[in-house]
């Protein structure tokens, strides 16, 4: 007969160590998967605005006169899109960000995303814009995101060699 003892004593096979492991290890590479994607479809979402804001403003610089307003969509991680003349001084009401926004200047920039995440594209250079008029009041001029849409009034008039931008 075998004596009984008080101590109860568990026994897990080493398969089955393994096995939790392993679900351990997928789990963490699918989370990170996952946000790897989400980083790339927000980059491709910047990318995508930046590449259909510069052909309408392409587009409008070619034509004689044009006003148009247009809605893009930009990641949801931002709230403004800002337009910004690095080349004078901050005045109006988004005066404060401007010291942030140019931390991001590399080169001709003159748009920037807000707020800045350093996780993928936060600036670019749109050009045949006219940013010494958009910036005229306002440096940074920034037009506020609406759940990831944002619209904008693309301007050119008859006299003007260059296009203005504006909040629509």
């Amino acid at each position: 007969m075998k004596k009984r003892t008080k101590k109860s004593q568990m026994q897990i096979s080493f398969g089955m160590i393994i096995s939790i492991i392993l679900i351990i290890f997928f789990l963490i590479f699918g989370f990170y998967g996952i946000r790897a994607f989400l980083r790339f479809q927000d980059n491709a979402k910047a990318g995508n605005f930046i590449k259909e804001l510069q052909a309408d403003v392409d587009t409008a610089w070619k034509s004689s006169q044009s006003s148009e307003v247009r809605e893009y969509f930009i990641p949801t991680k931002y709230t403004k899109v800002c337009f910004v003349d690095f080349s004078v001084p901050s005045k109006g009401k988004d005066s404060l960000i401007y010291v942030e926004l140019k931390k991001v200047k590399e080169g001709s920039e003159n748009m920037v995303f807000y707020p800045i995440k350093h996780t993928g594209i936060d600036s670019a250079s749109i050009k045949n814009i006219n940013i010494e008029e958009i910036t005229s009041e306002e440096n940074p001029y920034c037009i506020n995101s609406n759940g990831g849409k944002i619209k904008i009034r693309i301007l050119k008039e008859f006299t003007d060699r260059t296009v203005s931008l504006e909040r629509a």
